[in-house]
């Protein structure tokens, strides 16, 4: 199968190697020819260049770039005519974007945070995916799970509600590992934070197995006045994180008082 894939950062670099791992060729775009040059010496892609016309050798194309970036690649597609089925791995990107860029279209959208140079374990990856007719949704739904043990049906509306909580989870959980690391840096020691791994890991781990506000702990949750009292204290010299502090303390309570209703 000759695969397809414009946009060749995190996400498109990622499945350009699982795809060649199982045999398949694989044809990347990237705007830049440097980012070319690297996927192929990566072994992320057999060919990759600047212009989109290479897409006209694939049976399935993925979309993998901004979000923002798209419509505008979709608008390029369209003009290929081509009977490929077309995806995107946005989560947040409506299926309709791609009408047009061909009669097979779809979204193909793994619920995992890609950073370079660190290999996926695609099994683990969930995948969510949605197809414009039935023909489409089953050669996806055979295709999605060449990668992943946990493939699911979701609609555009329900894909965007689902991107949301994702992000709650883990872009504003890093921002509060984030600021720990800047508090130590300023008041301890930033070599410190590495000794919050183990419970980072413990915290989420116990987090998935059902509603994590019943396995919250700490001083909110136990209602420990003295203890919160403490640590207002130490972060009157950071009013950011002060504020967020006391916020965050709020939300917990309130959690507390309802997950016990």
């Amino acid at each position: 199968m000759n695969i397809g894939i414009v946009g060749l950062g995190l996400i498109g670099g990622s499945l350009g190697l699982d795809f060649r791992s199982q045999g398949h060729r694989v044809i990347g775009i990237s705007r830049k020819s440097q980012t070319s040059e690297r996927a192929i010496a990566l072994g992320a892609v057999d060919d990759a260049g600047t212009n989109l016309s290479l897409m006209q050798q694939a049976d399935v194309i993925f979309v993998c770039t901004g979000d923002t970036t798209i419509k505008n690649i979709i608008s390029k597609i369209k003009k290929l005519k081509t009977k490929a089925l077309v995806l995107h791995t946005s989560g947040t990107t409506d299926i309709k974007e791609l009408n047009g860029a061909s009669k097979n279209t779809g979204v193909f959208y793994p619920l995992q945070t890609f950073s370079f140079g660190q290999s996926v374990n695609w099994q683990e990856v969930p995948v969510f995916i949605e197809a414009s007719n039935k023909k489409s949704f089953d050669y996806l739904n055979s295709l999605a799970r060449l990668f992943s043990n946990s493939v699911v049906k979701l609609n555009s509306a329900n894909r965007l509600k689902l991107h949301l909580a994702a992000v709650i989870a883990g872009n504003f959980s890093n921002a509060m590992y984030a600021s720990a690391y800047a508090y130590l840096d300023k008041e301890l020691n930033k070599n410190f934070f590495k000794y919050l791994g183990p419970l980072i890991s413990t915290t989420a781990k116990k987090a998935v197995f059902g509603n994590p506000s019943l396995v919250q702990t700490g001083p909110a949750a136990r209602k420990d006045k003295k203890t919160l009292q403490k640590h207002n204290a130490l972060l009157k010299k950071h009013p950011e994180l002060k504020r967020t502090y006391k916020s965050i303390t709020r939300l917990i309570t309130k959690q507390q008082a309802n997950a016990k209703l």
